[in-house]
């Protein structure tokens, strides 16, 4: 027989074998990562365009002068950590697992259905209808009895420790405290921020991200700036012992979010688009200064008590529309809007359900939008009656319309069409045009110039002044089609009689503005007659420094003439005088302020502030100087007792005072 010799193994053959080696070996990884419960396809599936929605932040939003009002960041906090540990899990004896399935398919036997509590009627009327609100359909005690059996159901709800062993219940109890420690580590990392917490399970390659926004200021950014979140989707193992996803959870997984105000309105900016991995979005600069926004804030809170009505400020520059400051006080505190855990009283408690969340939801989105804040009188939420600060849009609409010269008797009282109209002083029965009636703030003089004008040319001058129109900003829309609410409000028409043309006219009735839209009219008469469009966003930069956009000033309404808005400012500023002559709980500094800085402005009381009995809406619209205006300030306080808007000169004397002060200082730097 003859020998055979091996053939010499070529560098090509060794090349190809090593390949296949090593796929091999990476196969034979993988199924045993698969088994042991590592990364599942659901990993491969989501690792890429999908996860970026937990992976990525938004980028920073500073003021004007380059102040961090809000950044972001992720923080993977463990990249192996281990899942919650359910008790269940630690069941390892067959017969115990047994003991407990069967208890539990008993206990899921006797679970209470909403539907069955509801008459026979009803279930037969519904019984081919899909999706039935059942919560809806049952009566109060119907609905009382349903809830009862439900929580009862819950009480005897069987615990997988009831067949553990001893060695199982001591492992269970150890690893739960270990958990505990985390989540009072993770508390006390995130103690003060706007925190969502990102875990994803496999999906993420079994890490924790949890998503943080460190704001300069808790309180007087939540209303302007609010937050932005994206929820997270919980990862359910499925019978493999892998994690998967339900197609609810799949479409939520891109689609859902939580926003709200600003950083909503920007979401699309502020969030990376299919970019990689643990980046950040678009810096936002604001035209908003943070010390005059504090100024702002400190002026507010010695107003308004959070239990007695709402207020607000609006500062605007008067050449260029951009919005220097805005606040709404009461506020709340945006950290307690996002995921928390309270660790003061955590500990094993034998028996006791656990839920896998490090935080816990303190306030969704859901609640926040309904508590009282949200609905104040600025910019992105609700109106209020504006009172005799609209006594400035008659007046323009009296000296466009030519009748400069009107003039009435100033009595006590008038009737108009059947309706008595009042003063709110002591009329002295003189003979008064625009500029006396503004100074006193004569109702009798504004009803009579209303209906002398006439429906079509109130209706005119308003829509000059964008009362009740749609306007588009770039941090929100007034005034939105199909909106639940409109920030301003305007009803008269053809059809409206002279009593409802009087009352309009001095800024009762229907009307209805929000501070922004106060301003706006104020600074249109500031700038010569020529309204500008409110802008917040000075510019937007990618995170590699380049520039994506830049606010500018453009014109949104030529409201009236240059010489009719002089006459206008000239008024105005008498009208401040007398303030400054005639009230007596003005500080001496408040009218060394109104008057150094020749303050332009007029108050307003509408005696139909919110929903409490005898309250008013307060307002102080003003700007300075009055001959070459600077500066925009408005403030209000609505469903307060007090009953004169004098009260707010205090208020609108410190903001001038920091705007003279110091801001106009920083600029000159």
């Amino acid at each position: 027989m003859r020998n055979v010799r091996p053939k010499k193994t070529t560098a090509w053959q060794w090349i190809l074998f090593g390949v296949f080696a090593a796929a091999a070996v990476a196969l034979a990884a993988g199924l045993i990562i698969h088994a042991v419960g590592g990364d599942s396809d659901v990993y491969r599936s989501y690792n890429t365009e999908k996860v970026n929605a937990y992976t990525t932040v938004p980028g920073d939003i500073t003021d004007r002068n380059g102040e961090v009002l809000v950044s972001s960041r992720l923080d993977i906090h463990s990249e192996n950590e281990q899942d919650f540990p359910e008790a269940v899990n630690y069941l390892e004896s067959k017969e115990g697992k047994k003991l407990y399935e069967q208890a539990l398919d008993t206990y899921k036997a006797d679970e209470p259905h909403i539907e069955t509590f509801a008459s026979s009627k009803m279930q037969d009327e519904y019984k081919n209808v899909e999706d039935v609100d059942w919560s809806s359909v049952l009566t109060d005690k119907q609905l009382e009895k349903y809830n009862a059996a439900y929580k009862a159901y819950l009480e005897d709800m069987p615990s997988a420790e009831d067949y553990m062993s001893d060695t199982e219940k001591e492992k269970y109890k150890k690893d739960l405290e270990t958990y505990f420690e985390l989540c009072a580590e993770y508390s006390e990392t995130y103690s003060g921020r706007f925190v969502f917490s990102q875990y994803t399970g496999r999906a993420t390659n079994q890490k924790r991200y949890v998503r943080s926004s460190q704001y300069i200021d808790n309180t007087i950014y939540s209303q302007l700036i609010g937050y932005m979140g994206r929820t997270s989707v919980d990862f359910k193992r499925d019978e493999e012992g892998g994690f998967a996803l339900n197609e609810e959870d799949e479409k939520s997984i891109t689609t859902t979010s939580n926003g709200y105000r600003l950083m909503e309105f920007l979401r699309d900016q502020l969030y990376p688009q299919g970019e990689s991995a643990q980046e950040k979005g678009n810096n936002i600069t604001l035209t908003i200064d943070h010390g005059l926004q504090s100024a702002a804030a400190q002026a507010l809170q010695k107003r308004v008590d959070p239990e007695d009505g709402t207020g607000s400020v609006v500062v605007l520059d008067a050449k260029t529309g951009e919005i220097l400051s805005m606040v709404s006080y009461p506020t709340f505190d945006v950290s307690e809007t996002g995921y928390k855990t309270d660790v003061s009283d955590i500990g094993y408690d034998e028996g006791k359900e656990y839920f896998p969340r490090i935080f816990q939801n303190f306030v969704s989105k859901e609640q926040v939008n309904t508590v009282k804040e949200l609905n104040y009188p600025i910019a992105q939420r609700g109106n209020a009656t504006p009172g005799s600060i609209f006594k400035l849009v008659t007046a323009t609409a009296l000296l466009d319309s030519g009748f400069e010269d009107f003039q009435v008797t100033d009595t006590q009282t008038v009737m108009i069409d059947g309706r008595e109209i009042s003063n709110q002083y002591t009329a002295d029965g003189t003979t008064i045009g625009y500029v006396g009636a503004l100074e006193k703030s004569s109702n009798v003089f504004f009803s009579q110039a209303g209906v002398r004008i006439g429906e079509e040319q109130m209706s005119e001058t308003a829509k000059k002044f964008m009362i009740g129109s749609e306007v588009k900003l770039d941090f929100c829309t007034l005034n939105a089609e199909g909106a639940d609410t409109r920030q301003s409000v305007w009803k008269l028409n053809s059809d409206s009689t002279d009593s409802e043309i009087a009352v309009t006219s001095f800024g009762q009735g229907d009307t209805r503005l929000s501070t922004l839209n106060a301003a706006m009219i104020y600074q249109s008469i500031a700038n010569g007659g020529m309204m500008v469009k409110p802008y917040m966003i000075k510019e937007i930069t990618s995170q590699d420094g380049k520039t994506v956009s830049t606010g500018k000033t453009e014109i949104l309404s030529e409201v009236t003439s240059e010489e009719t808005a002089d006459k206008l400012s000239d008024a105005l500023h008498l009208t401040m005088q007398g303030y400054i002559g005639t009230t007596d709980y003005l500080t001496a500094n408040s009218k060394q302020i109104l008057d150094q800085y020749a303050v332009a402005g007029k108050t307003g009381t509408a005696e139909t502030g919110n929903l409490k009995t005898d309250t008013n809406n307060l307002w102080l619209a003003s700007y300075a100087p009055y001959d070459d205006p600077q500066y925009v300030v408005v403030v209000n306080q609505c469903g307060t007792y007090d009953k004169s808007a004098r009260v707010l000169l205090n208020s609108v004397a410190d903001i001038y005072q920091y705007l003279f002060e110091e801001y106009a200082a920083e600029r000159e730097q």
